[in-house]
């Protein structure tokens, strides 16, 4: 029975039924006068929004080339379509017209009873059109244009589409909002023979109303017409001749054609270029005889104006000459020689010099109107200081008397010579100057020709001036310094310097006005007299505003010292100070000449006010601020604000610029005050002796402990919320902490101590003080929370060590968590599932390396002790086996593999390319672990590493003379299941120089307990024995899988597979003998090891250890 909702009695609801999903909508794109949009502009879009407000989603489509828009169903078919509910909806369609975007009204639509299709046109009626009529300026319709709009506020904008043309040169579009816009049309060019070029472009306003169709003519000005016949130096017509007409005004309008020849159309040689707006043209003419030859006609057309004329070849020809500078006997090169007519200022034709000062143009003809000559004119540009300049040398070209005539017209001098100027930068000693300054080649015009800032010398290179005398100007340290120079042709001209500047310092003491209290930490520059700063440091400077600023401090004593800047003999200086409590203050300097260290102890107009802070029984404040408040003598509305603080034995002192009446209030850290009033008349007199006497306040004290016991150094926080202050106080090694000056008020108090697993809280503790209670005592505890792994880190002497680095690991699945003890080296980490779990916390200490690690078991609900104690330790990868008489023979690496390593007598080298990895399984043991402890027989013990559920580590030991290097390997398993694992060490032998590593003895021949191996050819390489397992093992011996490669025994492996029951632990031995090539005795000494006879084979060795080895017989202690 349904109780939660009210169910008709026939259990069928009142609820409406969902409409079907199934609805088609289909309809046209129209005008606004109806009309569907033009199949060249069907590319509006539509959007259908149902009514139902399951299906509120937008949903579009694209008309078709009909204009016609279709919303079909979602079939199986068709996985694109829609779902459309057949419900009442909205349509709405837009069309893009480039230059902006038409957006239909908004069109409701139903669909019909029992109808699953609804039929709704979409019409913009709120755009309107455009029929625009194109004519000549008599009327006469214009057909075969291109006709377009654009929005009349952005004539630069992207055009509407073409509009559509009609009859009788009437062009119309649709779609416009309604605004503003001009209507363009590009005439078509009149038929001609192979003709092209540009169209004549008019133009004409139109406003859109909405619903209208907005007509206008475009009418084209009154247009001309140029023609006539070309004939060549004969009088003869010339058929199929080029010929282009260029607007001079705008190089953009062309039109080109080919002269009739007679049968086409027109009498021979003739042409006509008609529809030309007025205008002053360049009819080009090319000759059909000489590739390249052009003759040029200026025409100035008038509007309406029709000419008509001969247009006959002239003479052509060629001209040779030469280029140079100014001076002669040098040129340059790859310059280009240009001819212009002057009469348009059109190029003719143009050639280069390449790599001569010889030029010959192509084949050109003359000008044809009477008297005209062209001018040859080269340039030259070159970059100066503010960019580029161009200069220019010009001929007027002779008349040619003959056809294919070649002159020579001498040479074009340009008017600058090209040299270069080397600067000599000079102190007053004639040496040269190595600080950087700014140098600048002026011409006599004000022109920088060139510029750049260098120390000593510097050549400025390709100097290009038409002038004899060039400045040279040098500015450094805000001052100018000139020379002129005699400018060199295609040379080097020489320039000398001096700067008048030396390297000084400047040092001393910053005082207040009274002549004794130094300005501390007070911020300073030297100020020259432009305002630029001379840098008083090396280090701290900024660029602003194409300036360098240096900032400088004095120290605690208030006295500074600069390093070396450049200063002039006599040069007037200010040393500008500020602090976050002093304006700028400025003192005045002169640097004496000849000298090159200043010392200065200026009093500057500075303030000081001393006083002390005391409670009520006159017993000294410690902490805190003190502000002073001066008011203005002049404007008492005026304040200056200065602050400083409250020292350790009460004292203040605070520091200001401003005379007048003041107010001084003293503040402790958590806002017990107390304020007296002054006045300070001079700047340069102190105020001394003032007393500032505190409100009453109280005291609050507590311990914080942690499972019963004292937390060191930890911090206590105290607040006062009516005073919106908050203070930290430390607990000693009892866990006490006592907070003084505590305003009478409510306040709280809480102890935090942070980890790298966050920050944790003990208990707040509330209360309030008040005159007749001003004490309180509070007890704050942190709180252990079940799944927790806690301890503490001490060295060996029993102290805690704070910031140090703890990584948990959770052994199942060698999972690590980290975290760094608080300031009582005590650490934490919440959140914890069941399970074993190892703590390690080796690393570097006091520039030293330590080892420390402990390993628990956290139960369901429960918490982890987990103390730690550093010990000292070596990092592996550094280690080594030094003894007394020799190099070490064993240099151990990191995990406690042997690395190579280098006999410094030469004797001997390294057998070993890294050797001794441990794997669990595929896993590298070494690869974890880089620290290791020292006993007392300097056996190294690396600190352990979670793999795969088990806990490694090694030892590994040498006797006193190096006969050996024994392993053993340590496996825990702390889990609560037995474990099968296969526990192998790899590694590779180092290659000899000569020959190649051979078995002396191989693992059938060792009984499978050793093997040995020589570099048979190299009588500096050691040989080198490994001892894997003992003899006479139990009856079900630790078996030994020795693997080789086939090819080499440079690399080794071999394992041990052994099975550790739960909760126990499983250890491995092994040898490693290093021996002189020719040591007859490395057999013998291998036997002494798996026998353990060799006194020192287990030396170090705990009972715990002897008895954890299950690959010898090892006698216990």
């Amino acid at each position: 029975m349904v109780v939660n909702f009210a169910v008709p009695d026939d259990g069928v609801g009142t609820m409406s039924p969902l409409p079907l999903m199934d609805g088609q909508v289909i309809g046209y794109v129209k005008d606004d006068n109806g009309n569907p949009l033009p199949s060249a502009d069907s590319d509006a879009t539509v959007y259908l929004v149902s009514s139902l407000p399951y299906f509120p989603r937008k949903m579009g489509v694209y008309t078709d080339d009909n204009a016609r828009f279709t919303f079909m169903p979602r079939t199986e078919e068709s996985s694109y379509r829609r779902v459309i509910p057949r419900a009442p909806f909205t349509l709405q369609a837009t069309m893009p017209r480039n230059a902006f975007q038409a957006t239909s009204p908004v069109v409701v639509g139903s669909f019909g009873a029992g109808d699953s299709m609804a039929v709704q046109d979409v019409i913009f009626s709120n755009t309107g059109r455009i029929t625009a009529t194109v004519t000549l300026s008599d009327g006469t319709p214009v057909t075969g244009s291109t006709v377009y709009a654009r929005v009349a506020t952005c004539l630069t904008c992207d055009r509407t589409p073409y509009f559509t043309e009609g009859s009788g040169g009437t062009y119309r579009e649709g779609f416009f909002m309604p605004g503003d816009y001009r209507v363009y049309a590009e005439l078509a060019v009149p038929q001609a023979i192979s003709s092209g070029g540009s169209r004549f472009i008019v133009s004409a306003p139109v406003t859109v109303v909405a619903g209208q169709d907005n007509a206008l003519t475009v009418a084209a000005p009154p247009l001309g017409s140029i023609g006539g016949t070309v004939k060549d130096l004969a009088g003869n017509a010339v058929a199929s001749n080029y010929v282009r007409v260029t607007s001079t005004t705008n190089s953009s309008f062309s039109r080109y054609l080919y002269t009739y020849s007679g049968t086409n159309g027109g009498a021979n040689g003739t042409f006509v270029f008609q529809q030309l707006p007025a205008d002053t043209y360049v009819v080009e003419i090319n000759d059909k005889s000489v590739s390249g030859v052009k003759y040029r006609y200026n025409i100035t057309l008038g509007a309406g104006e029709a000419v008509s004329r001969d247009f006959s070849y002239t003479l052509y020809g060629r001209i040779t000459g030469k280029v140079s500078y100014k001076t002669a006997g040098y040129y340059p090169t790859y310059v280009t020689i240009r001819l212009i007519d002057p009469a348009t200022g059109q190029e003719v034709t143009s050639v280069s010099t390449g790599s001569s000062d010889t030029f010959t143009s192509g084949r050109f003809a003359m000008p044809t109107a009477a008297g005209a000559q062209y001018e040859a004119r080269v340039s030259l540009s070159y970059y100066i200081s503010s960019g580029s300049k161009v200069v220019t040398a010009s001929k007027v070209v002779p008349i040619f008397t003959s056809n294919d005539q070649l002159i020579d017209f001498g040479t074009l001098a340009l008017p600058v010579d090209r040299g270069n100027v080397t600067v000599n930068l000079q102190n007053t000693s004639g040496a040269a100057f190595n600080k950087g300054v700014s140098v600048e080649i002026w011409e006599p015009d004000g022109t920088v020709l060139k510029s750049n800032s260098f120390s000593g010398s510097y050549t400025f290179s390709d100097i290009y001036s038409g002038q004899t005398t060039l400045t040279v100007r040098a500015t450094y340290a805000g001052a100018t310094y000139e020379t002129s120079v005699t400018f060199i042709a295609n040379g080097t001209a020489q320039a000398t310097i001096q700067i008048p500047v030396f390297d000084a310092t400047l040092n001393g003491t910053l005082y207040a006005g009274d002549g004794t209290t130094p300005l501390a930490y007070a911020n300073y520059s030297i100020v020259r007299a432009d305002g630029s700063n001379a840098p008083c440091n090396s280090y701290y400077s900024y660029y602003y505003g194409w300036q360098y600023y240096y900032s400088c401090s004095t120290s605690g004593d208030g006295s500074f010292t600069t390093t070396a800047f450049p200063v002039r003999d006599g040069e007037s200086l200010k040393i500008a100070v500020s602090r976050s409590d002093i304006e700028t203050v400025e003192y005045p300097f002169t640097y004496p000449a000849g000298t090159t260290s200043l010392t200065i102890t200026p009093r500057l107009p500075v303030f000081v006010v001393r006083g002390n802070v005391q409670r009520a029984d006159s017993s000294a404040v410690s902490g805190g601020s003190v502000t002073i408040v001066v008011t203005d003598p002049v404007t008492p509305d005026t304040y200056y604000t200065s602050g400083g603080y409250i020292l350790g034995d009460g004292s203040f002192a605070v520091f200001g610029t401003r005379t007048g009446a003041f107010t001084l209030t003293a503040q402790t850290v958590l806002g017990v005050s107390g304020a007296v009033t002054g006045q300070v008349a001079d700047l340069m007199v102190p105020v001394s002796g003032l007393v500032v006497t505190l409100d009453q306040a109280g005291t609050v004290t507590g311990t914080v402990t942690r499972d019963g016991t004292a937390v060191a150094n930890t911090e206590v926080i105290v607040t006062v919320p009516d005073y919106g202050m908050s203070q930290s106080y430390w607990t000693n090694f009892a866990g006490e902490f006592s907070a003084v000056d505590v305003p009478f008020a409510a306040f709280t108090v809480t102890a935090a101590t942070s980890f790298g697993s966050g920050t944790i809280y003990s208990n707040t503790a509330a209360g309030e003080l008040t005159l007749g209670n001003p004490t309180a005592q509070v007890q704050l505890v942190f709180t252990l929370n079940p799944g927790s792994a806690y301890g503490t880190v001490r060295d060996v002497q029993g102290y805690p060590v704070a910031d140090r680095s703890v990584y948990i690991t959770r052994v199942s699945d060698d999972y690590s968590y980290y975290a760094y003890t608080d300031g009582g080296g005590y650490y934490e980490v919440p959140g914890l599932s069941p399970g074993a779990y190892f703590a390690d916390s080796s690393g570097s200490y006091n520039d030293g390396d330590f080892v420390g690690s402990a390993t628990g078991t956290l139960a369901d609900g429960g918490t982890l002790l987990l103390d730690i104690t550093i010990k000292p330790g070596v990092y592996l990868g550094w280690a080594e086996f030094d003894r007394p008489d020799a190099w070490s023979a064993y240099a151990i690496a990191r995990g406690g593999g042997i690395r190579s390593w280098w006999d410094t007598d030469g004797l001997y080298n390294s057998p070993y390319y890294y050797f001794h990895t441990l794997y669990d399984d595929v896993t590298e043991y070494d690869y974890y672990t880089r620290y290791a402890a020292i006993d007392d027989v300097g056996q190294f013990e690396t600190t352990p590493v979670v793999i795969g559920g088990k806990i490694y580590s090694r030892k590994i030991y040498t006797p006193p003379d190096n006969g050996f290097l024994r392993y053993v390997e340590i496996i825990q398993n702390p889990g609560t299941t037995d474990v099968t694992v296969a526990p192998y060490v790899d590694g590779y032998l180092e290659y000899p120089y000569n020959g190649s590593w051979s078995y002396i003895v191989d693992p059938v021949a060792g009984g499978n307990s050793y093997v040995i191996e020589k570099a048979a050819s190299d009588q500096y390489m050691p040989q080198v024995a490994m001892v894997m397992q003992g003899v006479n093992l139990p009856e079900a011996p630790l078996p030994v899988s020795v693997v080789t490669s086939a090819a080499s025994v440079t690399n080794a492996q071999w394992s041990w597979p052994v099975t550790i029951p739960a909760g126990s632990s499983a250890c491995i031995m092994h040898y490693v003998i290093t021996a002189t090539p020719t040591d007859a005795n490395i057999e013998t000494k291998a036997k002494a090891l798996r026998d353990l006879t060799e006194p020192y084979a287990l030396t170090g060795l705990s009972a715990a250890d002897r008895a954890c080895i299950k690959n010898f017989i090892v006698p216990q202690e």
